[in-house]
């Protein structure tokens, strides 16, 4: 018998009810849906009172949005497992559509509930392109997630994963893979059959050597390994065509001398790891665009960085700096520079040959003046001279027009200069907190 509307207006009121026997008839109510698509969404939209779901929008499924449809803020005595209920159910629900339907979905969101696993139905989902399973309680990837064989983008991140299961290889048409926080400690070797794999998440987890595996995959340009226990990285060689290098975190005291093979490499983070040197071969990485190296426990910036020939952004922070030479100045292409948490009092006049700089951030450093060169960088937009030992603005400041945010935080400058500076640059945002002798 198909729902009627006053059947749908009795199931959202039991739902809000606060006495537990009227949800407990709800709930009881609710396992007899018929799987009708357009008796589905008539009562979701009915419960929520706006329209969520169309058969004509049944393409991308926010299990999320559902979530909230379906919990409501009576007192429950476990509200976890009964959200969790609710989150299978819905999923279970879909795998009883007609086949017509089902092939039209392409995309579910079941993140944030709280799942252990999936029903087993929505494996005839046989064109799903993306799937989430982010932010749950799952320690295996739930087996039908290996039957969707079409699958483009999967999301695992936040979970409790241990393992996975050698038939992630079956997700051969796999672009990008999320598997950031779990419990990872290795890979499977059907790793090698996801040669489409473009982006790659393996941040917060447990491994503790880069698998080889992930050398046969010809297309990845993006692999993220934050916060793992990696102590060394394999001969650059081996990953030749990535793009993106996100290792911050680790274990690492050296890089591969053949850091120079990683010809189109673009953006390289090794931030906060024991690193203390760097290869001759930096030098040679001529599509490098981004290097980041935050707290590191350098004493000097190494001078391969500086021969890097197309660099547009480096960020070196906190660091143990007393000096820096002026081969920085060689980085005519940089657009974006960071350095902090050293101990430079006067920082070199030579910053003014960096013309393409548009943000600059130096923080942290003791300055006692601000660099004069600063003020021939006519395309810079952004300063940042907070936590340093600065008392005088110079009179070349109060003209640079371009700027629209200068931090001056936590320094020594009399307040009414700073008032005078901020009528000279109306268009800028200027944000300071003085501080006393």
């Amino acid at each position: 018998m198909p729902i009627k509307p006053k059947h749908i207006r009795n199931i959202a009121a039991l739902l809000n009810h606060t006495d537990p026997e009227y949800n407990t008839q709800a709930l009881s109510f609710l396992e007899t849906f018929p799987p009708d698509l357009n008796d589905w969404c008539n009562l979701l939209n009915e419960m929520y009172g706006s329209p969520v779901l169309t058969p004509q929008r049944v393409r991308h499924l926010e299990l999320t949005h559902l979530q909230k449809i379906f919990v409501f803020s009576y007192q429950y005595k476990d509200q976890n497992v009964y959200r969790n209920w609710l989150a299978l159910w819905t999923l279970g629900q879909i795998g009883q559509l007609s086949q017509p339907l089902r092939s039209t979905l392409t995309e579910i969101n079941a993140s944030n509930l709280e799942l252990f696993d999936c029903p087993m139905d929505i494996e005839h989902l046989t064109n799903l392109k993306v799937l989430n399973l982010s932010h749950n309680k799952m320690r295996v990837l739930p087996e039908a997630t290996f039957s969707f064989t079409r699958l483009t983008h999967l999301d695992a991140s936040y979970n409790q994963l241990e393992h996975l299961s050698e038939k992630i290889g079956n997700l051969i048409n796999l672009r990008s893979l999320n598997l950031h926080n779990n419990q990872l400690k290795d890979l499977p070797d059907s790793f090698v059959d996801l040669t489409r794999l473009h982006t790659l998440h393996l941040g917060n987890n447990a491994l503790t050597e880069l698998p080889v595996t992930l050398s046969h995959l010809p297309n990845l340009k993006d692999l993220e390994l934050n916060r793992n226990r990696l102590s060394t990285l394999p001969s650059a060689t081996l990953f030749q065509n990535l793009t993106s290098l996100r290792i911050l975190s680790n274990n690492l005291s050296t890089l591969p001398e053949d850091i120079g093979a990683y010809n189109k490499l673009e953006t390289l983070d090794l931030s906060y790891n024991p690193i203390t040197r760097l290869p001759n071969s930096m030098a040679t990485l001529t599509s490098l665009k981004s290097v980041t190296l935050n707290q590191n426990g350098m004493s000097t910036i190494p001078l391969n960085l500086f021969r890097i020939p197309n660099l547009e952004t480096l960020c070196i922070n906190y660091q143990k700096f007393t000096t820096i030479s002026s081969a920085l100045f060689q980085l005519q292409h940089l657009k974006t520079l960071e350095i902090s948490g050293g101990n430079v009092p006067f920082f070199p006049e030579g910053i003014g040959a960096l013309q393409n700089l548009n943000t600059l951030y130096l923080y942290g450093l003791r300055l006692q003046a601000i660099p004069s060169g600063i003020a021939r960088l006519s395309k810079l937009t952004t300063l940042n001279l907070s936590r340093n030992h600065i008392r005088v603005l110079p009179p070349w400041l109060f003209d640079m027009q371009n700027l629209r945010y200068l931090d001056l935080y936590d320094n020594r400058i009399p307040p009414e200069d700073i008032f005078k500076l901020q009528q000279a640059l109306p268009k800028c945002d200027i944000r300071y907190r003085i501080i006393n002798d």
